[in-house]
């Protein structure tokens, strides 16, 4: 429940004004208007979900089986945006961010993906991959071959050779 709220103060007033919300999904944030027309958004609670993990399907994954937020979560209590900023850590780096083959093996099994289901999934990546290498391998002949195949229709819909479904002649009728 992340609230959003516009409030603009007088700086006379020191932000002791009365407020009013606009625009509130629950909690207490709160708006007060005046004259110095100066814009503000703030937050009150962060509302966590602890998301449990899974085999995923992302054929990007360079080795090994990838991984995934499941659909099932544990929900924690909100808590007081400040608080949750001074007990949350210092933010990772981008490579902090990326998972070994080891820890992505590690993660599934302690979320109960077997490893019959890990290689079952690794055989569906591979099968992606080539896919994928096979597209990119013929894109560059696709702009011709959609070429060839819009004259083949055209030519056979002018010669009354096909194009026709139901099995009606196009051609006119010779008396």
């Amino acid at each position: 429940q992340t609230q959003i709220c516009f409030r603009s103060e007088m700086s006379c007033d020191f932000g002791l004004t009365p407020r009013r919300p606009i625009l509130k999904t629950g909690g207490s944030c709160t708006a007060s208007s005046s004259s110095s027309e100066s814009k503000e958004v703030s937050f009150d609670t962060v509302h966590v979900r602890n998301y449990f993990m899974t085999a995923g399907d992302h054929p990007e994954c360079s080795y090994g089986c990838p991984v995934q937020l499941d659909w099932d979560y544990v929900e924690q209590l909100d808590t007081n945006i400040d608080d949750f900023e001074k007990s949350r850590g210092p933010r990772r780096k981008l490579g902090d961010l990326v998972l070994s083959y080891y820890r992505r093996k590690a993660l599934l099994e302690r979320s109960g993906v077997s490893k019959e289901e890990q290689c079952k999934v690794e055989r569906r990546i591979r099968t992606l991959k080539r896919q994928r290498s096979q597209t990119k391998m013929l894109l560059p002949t696709s702009k011709l071959e959609e070429f060839f195949a819009s004259a083949s229709r055209k030519m056979r819909r002018r010669s009354g050779l096909g194009g026709n479904k139901k099995g009606v002649c196009l051609a006119p009728a010779t008396a």
